[in-house]
């Protein structure tokens, strides 16, 4: 029975002498509303109108269930002028030194999902032979192109970068290693790893070898 069940969110106390049955023998539909007027007799705690813990207004259904997010609109219901704040915050928030170091050592240790081979696998099946549509390929390139003309698609990687992937390379070869191969690219002649020449250069240049 429901009243003395220990498997639901509100458990029973351990006095059972307690529990009083204000109603007995009663059809289903009988029980809904006297259940609806007790509530609205007694109030619920989560609405502040008196003592139970009840989350609906009783009877059959969900009827009177505050929302998890207690009615408040999502990111996908806001205003541009909204987004737009909530944006400029998130990238002075993200440009503090000393938030991404707290940020940093608050995630240190955190277990996410185990990548085993069988999860690389299954990622690698649903994604292989995935063809875009026309449309979404026409949005992605007229997607890039804005970003490109406006200056915001970083283009090839930094002269810092390029430092580190010549030191990686000379670890390689002193280590046996076979070194990656550079080309220079057909534009402006800057030695580029492969990565790199699979990608358009910032000086315009396509380079296909």
């Amino acid at each position: 029975m429901r009243a003395f069940s220990k498997y639901h969110r509100v458990r029973p106390p351990e006095d059972k002498s307690l529990i009083i049955f204000v109603a007995e023998n009663l059809s289903e539909c009988s029980a809904w509303e006297e259940e609806k007027r007790l509530i609205s007799l007694y109030g619920r705690i989560d609405r502040k109108t008196g003592c139970l813990r009840n989350l609906t207004d009783g009877g059959e259904g969900p009827s009177g269930r505050i929302p998890y997010n207690k009615g408040k609109r999502g990111l996908h219901h806001q205003s541009a002028e909204w987004v737009l704040r909530h944006s400029e915050m998130m990238k002075e928030k993200w440009s503090n030194p000393l938030f991404k170091e707290n940020y940093s050592a608050k995630m240190t240790g955190r277990k996410g999902h185990p990548r085993t081979e069988q999860w690389r696998q299954r990622q690698a099946d649903a994604i292989r032979g995935r063809i875009a549509s026309k449309e979404t390929r026409q949005k992605q390139s007229e997607s890039l192109k804005a970003a490109y003309a406006a200056g915001h698609h970083k283009r090839g990687h930094s002269e810092e970068t390029r430092t580190k992937i010549r030191a990686a390379a000379v670890r390689q070869i002193n280590r046996g290693a076979p070194p990656r191969k550079e080309l220079p690219c057909h534009g402006c002649g800057i030695m580029l790893c492969a990565r790199e020449r699979s990608k358009r250069h910032s000086c315009g240049a396509t380079n296909r070898y």
